[in-house]
């Protein structure tokens, strides 16, 4: 093959392999799911994913960028992993999920 037609079936299989993790990101968020499947939970013991901000807890808001609050496509994925309540924004722009480079940590239960 020559070097050309080896990028492009590279690029493709790029394409392909960033499609299915952003498929299996957006599975975990409720409002991507069809109506009629239930989805299947790929969490380990220990790791719930939040479906609502917990009471007494900062908004969600508060640690997301300014930059992502504008993005079309924005979302917050949250978890809990024991005691700790985790937000991490991620951005869809095309078929890239853009994840930052560390994930903020809130405590599950304000100390104050």
């Amino acid at each position: 093959m020559n070097e050309p037609a080896i990028q492009a079936t590279r690029l493709a299989e790029h394409d392909t392999a960033l499609g299915s993790l952003l498929e299996s990101l957006l599975a975990e968020v409720p409002e991507h799911l069809p109506a009629t499947t239930e989805p299947e939970s790929l969490n380990p013991a220990g790791i719930q994913p939040l479906t609502e901000q917990d009471p007494g807890e900062p908004e969600v808001g508060a640690v997301v960028p300014d930059w992502a609050k504008v993005a079309a496509g924005f979302r917050v994925l949250q978890f809990r992993i024991g005691e700790y309540r985790f937000a991490m924004p991620m951005v869809l722009l095309r078929s890239v999920a853009l994840l930052p480079d560390r994930v903020t940590a809130l405590p599950a239960q304000p100390r104050w």
